[in-house]
């Protein structure tokens, strides 16, 4: 049967959207409020994005399966410096900016001369924002979404404005911003503080802020400076190393003259004044003495692996506890012409030992030399390899190193116990100063380079009150969180969680209320929005002003104080009331660290208890063919495109039953069309059976196949809750589909699409959170409405029969052993036999069954002993009690029933014949070697 899939999708998409099936009334019954981050609308969606949505998507059509009144509204995020990066790029006429939103645009429009038009709109940030607000809604219809787009918004409207307002005056009167001086992510290009949506790649890989030791070797009057994140290690240095290559400058700080690279300048530059004096090169420090803090006089030496562009560019050498050190340094010392180059003192060079500072119990000498040996790591071209063995021992030195007696007054302490101690006593004595790295390097979405600054009258939430802290950690403690291991990534965030920017001088967004001068910043204008999609829709209906929309009015609308002003502020404070708190909110863990902990403690801090967020789930990545979908490897599918490239449903189904929520999803083309095959299969059985009547008549085969159906949708029903929705698509799908086809082997096509009949809209109903286009289409063959807004029904019991499934199991394990009888015989049966155990053996089956110690050999022999039969036939009792006890998971959960067993295998006789072409019959066995449920066999 042919079906024009792309023509159904859109058909049932249109009368959703018509007839407003998705669009909640406030009041009507049970509530649940669900929402899925709202996007950034800086590009097209593809189907990687397109993962969580869909997952989304399954849990809200599933709750209203379970009789749920769900709303799961969306809006669009547009706050900070990404788009306007794109719109000031395309100002630039910057080609490759150009040509990539001309490609994104085509996705859409495949007009070239139409896409370029709109991307010459785009100088316009808020045309941007505005496409690709449509553009998602596009990607988000075509795999039908069942969103209500009645409450979406975009922030940054002055509308939105004022709720966000309203929010930090509320965190403000809590004491909650402060202003102060403060390390910070920033942007070199847009001259401002960014955040983790302002940052390529800062949602999925975060940007931290490393604060190094920057400790001053004297060199003369002046100091070289080489930073450290471990600063305990200087007790255990033998030389520096510099850059020969590299630009350095001396500049002037706090009437002192340092040394750092050109590179460590520019940021210092952004940290603290700082005066460039002159610049020179790497090679005019090699071979210089500098006096350590220790006292102690170490040579400065070449290191072409030094970074300039890391910390200060001068890295200070540990060669017993760094592998890095330690191979630069051998690698040196065994290099006679690279000595002779920089003119350095052979003798003094090869000289210098490392020194042990750490005692790791498990090391027998110096741990980076041992490490670097058994790698067999020979020169520093092999990169990864010492990379390995560093992680390998700063994390034995970590767990269990202890300073030794070289380190004066911190000997005996352990490495991770040392803290700050070190570097506080440096600092103390004038001999070190902080200084702020990135944690990795990073370009702003403007392509800007990140640096750290310190910025002295920054806004900061601080996070750092106890109490505020403990509020939140009962939140976590208290509300659901899938997979559970995410609990603990929630409870981490919190502990180390303090002062957190939250504005900055340039970008889209919202005003700090008490200083206009700065734009609150894109992740924390977005922790509370889901209680504005409660209001989001009486605001455009009635028209409301931004104006009208004061303190006062959100003070009543959300917290329930003072009195109301107008009709439309009591229906506000209805819906909100209704509606909140959010009852599930699904997402990515990449937000954990950030935007989804601002969200538990900004609730804690302005919402009463009873409105804090009920439960949270998360999903993992989609790649393609194994690989990360990115533009550069053109391995991207844009969302638009599924419905026709694949179909909707198709899609659907295959990220739902491919992974678990929290596992990466591969698409691969080859497995797509495979389910794509059993999705046209599904589509042609359930068409069939719709146009049949049900069966009035029932064998026990086709009770049998409406028993396995009612099992699997209970079954399934438990599975939805527990969001194991991979298990709920393969039981539903695929595993009841191999046992559907099994069953049709056994009846005629005509009597099994009336059998099917009996369970197709119970069936159907299961299937609609995962294809329900398809659904829709099928159920509207039968049924009036939506399949959409139909109701699981309670679970017909009585017509599970675990007697009937019993019984025929053993028919199919009979087939199974028959199957592997052949193939060791390798002839084709003339004539089988197949003999029923004899029936003292189900006595004893039913005997042991009832045992209330199935694992006691003696008393079962006793029990079996005190009937008569069991005792005739004893050797045999006692065989098949010793066997059952050695191996309990052999004992059925239910006594065989021989006349089943009997009736089962005759009523299978066809089939059984059919599928081995010979003559086949079923006797009741007498002293023959069978077991209830195993059947024997004789094969002539």
């Amino acid at each position: 049967m042919q079906m024009d899939y792309q023509q159904i999708e859109k058909k049932w998409q249109k009368k959703w959207k018509d007839e407003k099936v998705f669009e909640p009334k406030t009041g009507l019954g049970e509530k649940f409020f669900f929402t899925v981050p709202f996007p950034y609308t800086s590009g097209p969606p593809h189907i990687g994005h397109g993962r969580t949505y869909t997952i989304g998507d399954f849990i809200a059509r599933f709750k209203r399966k379970q009789g749920y009144n769900v709303l799961w509204p969306i809006g669009f995020h547009r706050s900070g410096t990404p788009v306007l990066a794109i719109s000031d790029k395309i100002k630039r006429n910057d080609k490759d900016t150009i040509k990539l939103f001309t490609d994104y645009v085509m996705i859409k429009e495949k007009n070239e001369e139409k896409a370029k038009k709109i991307v010459e709109s785009f100088k316009d940030p808020e045309k941007v924002a505005n496409y690709f607000a449509e553009m998602l809604m596009d990607g988000f219809n075509e795999i039908g979404l069942s969103i209500d787009y009645t409450r979406r918004f975009k922030t940054g409207e002055e509308h939105f404005n004022k709720f966000v307002e309203w929010q930090y005056s509320k965190l403000n009167d809590k004491k909650a911003i402060t202003q102060g001086s403060h390390p910070v992510t920033y942007c070199i290009e847009c001259d401002n503080a960014v955040g983790e949506d302002d940052i390529k790649d800062g949602d999925t890989e975060s940007v931290d802020i490393n604060e190094f030791s920057a400790i001053k070797y004297k060199l003369g009057d002046k100091s070289l400076v080489a930073a450290t994140l471990r600063p305990e290690t200087i007790y255990g240095i033998t030389n520096l190393w510099v850059n020969p290559e590299v630009t350095y400058v001396e500049a002037e700080i706090n009437n002192e003259i340092i040394i750092i690279s050109k590179d460590a300048y520019k940021k210092m530059t952004y940290q603290s004044k700082i005066k460039e004096l002159r610049e020179l090169s790497g090679k005019e420090l090699i071979g210089k003495t500098v006096i350590t803090p220790l006292g102690s006089e170490v040579l400065v030496l070449p290191g072409s692996f030094v970074d300039s562009d890391r910390a200060t560019g001068v890295v200070y050498s540990v060669p017993a506890h760094a592998p890095f050190d330690y191979v630069a340094l051998r690698d040196l010392q065994e290099n006679d012409e690279m000595i002779k180059e920089y003119g350095l003192n052979s003798k003094a060079v090869k000289s210098i030992k490392p020194i042990i500072i750490i005692d790791i119990p498990s090391y027998k000498k110096e741990p980076a030399i041992e490490t670097v040996e058994r790698l067999g790591i020979k020169n520093q071209k092999q990169s990864d390899l010492i990379e390995q063995a560093t992680k390998e021992v700063y994390k034995e030195e970590f767990y269990k190193g202890t300073l030794n007696n070289k380190c004066q007054e911190f000997s005996g302490l352990k490495i991770n116990q040392i803290k700050d101690q070190v570097k506080e006593k440096l600092k103390k004595e004038g001999k070190a100063f902080t200084f702020y790295e990135t944690s990795r390097k990073a370009e702003c979405r403007c392509k800007g380079k990140i640096i750290i600054a310190v910025l002295n009258d920054q806004w900061f939430i601080d996070y750092t009150s106890k109490e505020w802290k403990d509020k939140t950690r009962a939140l976590v403690n208290e509300m659901e969180i899938l997979p559970e291991k995410y609990r603990k990534s929630f409870l981490d965030t919190i502990d180390w969680l303090e002062k957190r920017p939250c504005a900055r001088k340039r970008g889209i967004g919202t005003k700090l209320p008490f200083d206009k001068n700065w734009i609150i910043e894109s992740l924390s204008d977005s922790t509370i929005y889901m209680a504005y999609y409660t209001i989001s829709q009486i605001i455009t209906k009635e028209k409301i002003t931004h104006e009208e929309l004061t303190k006062e009015l959100f003070d009543y609308v959300f917290l329930g104080k003072g009195e109301n002003k107008n009709k439309w502020a009591n229906e506000m404070r209805e819906e909100f009331t209704y509606w909140y708190p959010v009852d599930h909110r699904h997402t990515a863990p990449a937000h954990i660290s950030n935007h989804l902990t601002f969200f538990l403690f900004h609730h804690t801090a302005i919402f009463p208890k009873k409105h804090w967020p009920k439960k949270m789930t998360f999903s993992g990545m989609l790649v393609r063919e194994g690989a990360k979908m990115s533009k550069s490897k053109g391995n991207v599918i844009p969302l638009v495109d599924v419905s026709r490239e694949y179909s909707a449903d198709l899609y659907r189904m295959f990220v739902l039953s491919s992974s678990d929520i929290d596992s990466t999803v591969d698409w691969r083309e080859n497995e797509v069309a495979s389910v794509k095959t059993k999705l046209v299969n599904f589509a042609n059985t359930a068409l069939n059976a719709s146009e049949s009547k049900p069966a009035s008549k029932l064998t026990n085969i086709d009770k049998w196949i409406i028993s396995k159906f009612y099992r699997r949708l209970k079954e399934a029903i438990k599975q939805g809750d527990e969001m194991k929705i991979r298990n709920y698509a393969v039981n539903m799908f695929f595993e009841f589909i191999n046992e559907l086809n099994y069953y049709k082997k056994r009846v005629s096509p005509e009597h099994a699409n009336s059998v099917i009949r009996v369970f197709l809209k119970d069936w159907i109903t299961a299937l609609e959170p995962i294809m329900p286009h398809l659904c829709e289409e099928i159920w509207s063959k039968t049924e009036k409405g939506f399949v959409s807004l139909n109701k699981f029904q309670k679970i017909k019991e009585t017509l599970i029969n675990n007697e009937i499934e019993q019984n025929e199991e053993v028919v199919s394990n009979t087939i199974s052993d028959l199957n592997e009888l052949i193939k060791i015989i390798k002839n084709k049966p003339k004539k089988i036999s197949i003999f029923i155990a004899d029936e003292w053996k189900y006595r004893l089956y039913e005997l042991i069954i009832k045992s209330k110690n199935k694992h006691d050999f003696k008393e079962l022999i006793g029990s079996a002993m005190k009937d008569e039969g069991l005792k005739k036939n004893g050797k045999e009792t006692i065989r098949i009690i010793e066997n059952l006890v050695k191996n309990p998971s052999r004992v059925p959960l239910k006594t065989p029933d021989r006349e089943g067993d009997y009736k089962a295998l005759n009523e299978a006789l066809k089939y059984i014949e059919d599928e081995f072409n010979c003559e086949v019959d079923v006797v009741k066995a007498n002293n023959i070697k069978a077991l209830p449920g195993k059947p024997g066999i004789i094969i002539e």
